[in-house]
């Protein structure tokens, strides 16, 4: 059985993220080295560690005043909508499943 777990912290997620190459484009296989995947891992962890939307001019009229004032302070927004749009799950898991990127 596994329950899930609240989150508390981007870093529960950033802990559980693995950076996968995948393809078989010689070219891009090629260009994704060691030195820009850590570009795309150090991107990609700016952008959970981030509050609220990252764009909130394109945002704007999409989700409710009240909705969007709330989510723009909220330090784990990126955290929760990243969980909930990759697994349909509000909360992680208990388990030690990994989410791939």
């Amino acid at each position: 059985m596994s329950y899930s777990c609240s989150i508390k912290s981007p870093f529960q997620l950033l802990d559980r993220l693995q950076f996968v190459v995948q393809g078989t484009n010689q070219e891009f296989s090629q260009a994704m080295n060691p030195q820009q995947l850590d570009k795309i891992k150090k991107a990609f962890s700016r952008y959970l560690l981030g509050k609220g939307h990252p764009y909130p001019d394109r945002v704007t009229g999409l989700v409710s005043n009240d909705s969007f004032g709330e989510d723009q302070h909220d330090p784990l927004f990126r955290t929760r909508r990243f969980v909930k749009v990759t697994s349909g799950l509000a909360t992680l898991p208990s388990d030690d499943r990994r989410f791939k990127v």
